[in-house]
């Protein structure tokens, strides 16, 4: 049966605009799915790495902490043990002061090392502290005696003489179970001359990155979790998983992807699977690879798949519904005029059938020449060929990348046009977060490279700053691109010894003014600020007197100059100014901030060597001349040993004298300033008092210092004995209210040098023989 014209328009009007709204919606659709999903799991990459390098951070800043202890414990073999151990024992004590995530702190010393007559091959003695609440205990205790303990910790480190990260375990050093903390210890091996002496070691809490497990989920419903290299939960979201097994949740993974192999080789992977409730996930694992050999640990975040779809799948339900009410109003428009339209509907089925066949941007507008039906007609159709190549330019455009592309909706209800501008506003979003991340990701990356590689300049050997300056502001001007630069180093100035001064040491790019001034005062200009007051310092405006920058281009007044001080433990060990033409970027700030406070742990330690080497140096040299004495002193000897036998009989000559004085006699003695330091105890008895009522007081009746000090008498009677003079007294006293009479010797007693050390009073009761003169 032959269709009418109205129902042949009605028909393939409708079936063109179902495909062109096929083609167009479908392909906004897929394209927006695959994006949306691709971009879900990309943000699942990056948090997860993101997180990994924050913990990593903490874990290196706590492991650099541990190595610079190990580093400056070298030079033990240097000082005697009776100054290094306090030293070294209070240096531990601090770390834990300043460090509220370490929970111990101690080392372990061989025996053979530090006891030169300890021959065996095992003993060794635990010196430190560990946190008790807000208290430090004293962690001192001998160890392996009798023989090493070939299964624990310690030797391991000894044996390999590496570096070790434990996995995570629970313990309590109050011994109460209730005191239980999540920790795990970093040791560090103490190696002089290729021989294992011992090791520096911390216990670090993990409870800081259970709360930060905690709050990492970039999705609903997503969470992340810590795992440690033997596949042991250090944080999850679910307390009760602690220290349990990976393998315990997700033993499907381990046997599809090997999942345990990649945790302990640190390697990077993600994949989904299904719990046991059913829900599908996401899951990516990032590994945390610490600096050097240590095991690494990895974190993993899990997104249910369900989040990953849910706005791919409401922004495609949004995408047919738009397309189903534009199909509907299609039907209505020719319902209502298919039955007017005749002969001009000819121009207008070929301008449709060229849209049938998708190629919308070729399709030629009707000429409109009546106000009626048919015109209206035109002019619809001339509209929807005319949006319809806007929308598919503006979704190519989107598709191509370009978001900032335009789009002029055909009225206010234009559904697809606001359809399509919702959704490039949300890829712009998208977009727009992805760089952010991969722009922080790469800062990231570029500082903690750039600390790696002037590490690795810091941990060379040098033998004085002027070197080490020179390798270590090369290395860092040309990883940030600085133009000049000078390094100033903290040391006591040779013509006014009481006083700092900041030498320079080494400069970049700036041998035009090195007969400028090369040494600065604390407080004085920029560099002497900086060193002062421990902090950054920047000036972004710069007088016209300023050094200038010398290139090939020519000569620039810089327009920012930076000065970094070197503080560790709150000292200030010198300064690296920067002149720069443009501002430094954040990130190279931070990096600069960071890697001086390592440049400062370096120059502690190598002032601490330099002072070491010096030491050793005049050791040396006083060695030659003490052997040359040797002999003379070995002739000596025998001749002391005669002298002092001859003492030796002399003083017990005078101890047996000084017993009969004080047996017939009253005795005392005083120092030199005339203060009784002893009394006998017929003395005491004849005076009535007790010892501890006359020794400390002064001689003449015990008077009061103040009285003393203004006596003329009292000070000449003690200048002749201070010149070691004798001197005679007789005086009267009333004791008990009676009256005795005294005479008395004041006798001083010399030292082998001659010296005056004590006055020996002897003193006779003459009451008798005067009574009877009278």
């Amino acid at each position: 049966m032959v269709m009418k014209i109205g129902t042949k328009l009605l028909v393939y009007i409708l079936s063109v605009s179902i495909l062109i709204y096929v083609v167009s919606v479908g392909y906004v659709s897929i394209n927006l799915t695959s994006i949306s999903y691709t971009s879900s799991k990309n943000l699942a990459k990056s948090e997860a790495k993101k997180y990994a390098n924050a913990i990593k951070a903490d874990l290196d800043a706590d492991l650099s902490v541990t190595r610079g202890v190990a580093d400056v414990f070298e030079s033990f073999k240097f000082i005697p043990r009776s100054q290094w151990e306090p030293m070294f024992m209070q240096a531990q004590k601090n770390l834990l002061i300043t460090h509220k995530d370490f929970i111990a702190f101690a080392t372990s010393w061989e025996y053979q090392a530090i006891d030169s007559t300890y021959t065996k091959s095992h003993g060794r003695i635990q010196m430190g502290y560990y946190r008790v609440g807000r208290d430090f205990k004293i962690l001192y205790k001998e160890k392996n005696m009798e023989a090493d303990d070939r299964t624990s910790l310690y030797y391991q480190a000894k044996s390999n003489k590496i570096e070790l990260l434990t996995n995570a375990y629970r313990d309590s050093y109050s011994g109460k179970s209730e005191d239980s903390i999540l920790m795990a210890s970093i040791v560090v091996p103490i190696i002089v001359d290729n021989e294992f002496v011992g090791l520096s070691g911390v216990d670090i809490s993990l409870e800081r990155f259970q709360d930060m497990i905690a709050e990492i989920k970039p999705f609903d419903e997503s969470f992340s979790f810590l795992v440690s290299n033997n596949g042991v939960f250090v944080g999850h979201p679910d307390p009760f998983k602690i220290t349990s097994s990976v393998l315990d949740e997700y033993t499907e993974l381990d046997e599809k992807y090997a999942m345990m192999a990649k945790i302990k080789d640190g390697t990077a992977f993600s994949a989904e699977y299904t719990n046991v409730q059913g829900t599908e996930y996401f899951i990516s694992f990032e590994p945390i690879v610490l600096d050097g050999e240590i095991d690494p640990w990895s974190i993993g975040i899990a997104v249910p798949l369900k989040v990953i779809y849910a706005e791919t799948r409401k922004n495609l339900l949004i995408s047919f519904v738009v397309g189903i009410i534009g199909m509907i109003i299609l039907i209505l428009v020719v319902y209502l005029t298919a039955r007017q339209i005749s002969l001009p509907l000819g121009k207008a089925t070929k301008v449709l059938a060229i849209l049938s066949r998708g190629d919308i941007l070729n399709a030629p507008k009707l000429p409109v020449k009546t106000g009626d039906e048919i015109g209206e007609i035109s002019k619809s159709v001339n509209i929807l060929v005319e949006g319809l190549s806007k929308m598919a330019k503006y979704a190519d455009e989107i598709g191509n990348g370009n978001f900032n592309a335009s789009l002029d909706k055909l009225s206010s209800k234009d559904v697809i046009g606001e359809t399509l501008i919702h959704m490039s506003k949300n890829l712009s979003k998208s977009k727009k977060d992805e760089d952010s991340r991969h722009n922080f990701e790469r800062e990231e990356a570029w500082v903690s490279h750039g600390l790696a590689q002037v590490s690795t300049v810091l941990r060379n050997q040098y033998s004085d700053f002027d070197s080490f300056s020179k390798d270590v502001i090369s290395s860092l001007i040309k990883y940030i691109g600085g133009k000049v630069a000078a390094v100033y180093i903290a040391e006591n100035d040779p013509n006014v010894p009481e006083k700092i001064r900041l030498r320079q040491t080494a400069t970049f790019g700036a041998d035009n003014i090195l007969a400028q001034r090369l040494d600065f005062r604390p407080r004085e200009g920029v560099v002497g600020r900086a060193y002062a007051n421990k902090k950054m310092v920047i000036l972004d405006y710069i007088p016209q007197d300023y050094y200038k920058i010398v290139s090939g281009l020519g000569e620039y007044i810089p327009k920012h100059v930076y000065a970094f001080p070197f503080v560790f433990n709150d000292e200030s060990y010198g300064v690296i100014e920067l002149a720069e033409i443009e501002k430094l970027p954040k990130y190279k700030i931070e990096f600069l901030a960071r890697i001086s406070e390592s440049i400062a742990v370096t120059i502690s330690r190598l002032k601490s060597n330099f002072e070491t080497t010096a030491l050793l140096d005049t050791t040396q040299v006083n060695a030659a001349s003490l052997q040359e004495k040797e002999e003379e002193l070995n002739h000596q000897l025998e001749e002391v040993k005669r002298v002092q036998n001859k003492m030796h009989l002399k003083a017990q000559e005078s101890q047996n004298l000084l017993e009969a004085i004080n047996s017939v006699a009253f005795v005392a003695t005083y120092d030199m300033d005339g203060i009784m330091i002893d009394a006998n105890d017929a003395l005491l008895k004849l005076l009535k008092v007790k010892k501890e009522d006359v020794v400390g007081k002064y001689q003449g009746s015990f008077k009061t210092e103040k009285a003393i000090s203004e006596d003329i008498e009292f000070q000449n009677f003690w200048a002749d004995l201070r010149a070691g003079k004798t001197r005679k007294l007789t005086q009267e006293i009333l004791i008990g209210g009676k009256e005795i009479w005294l005479s008395e010797i004041y006798a001083p007693i010399f030292n082998e040098e001659g010296e005056a050390m004590k006055v020996l009073n002897l003193i006779m009761d003459i009451t008798d023989s005067i009574h009877s003169e009278s």
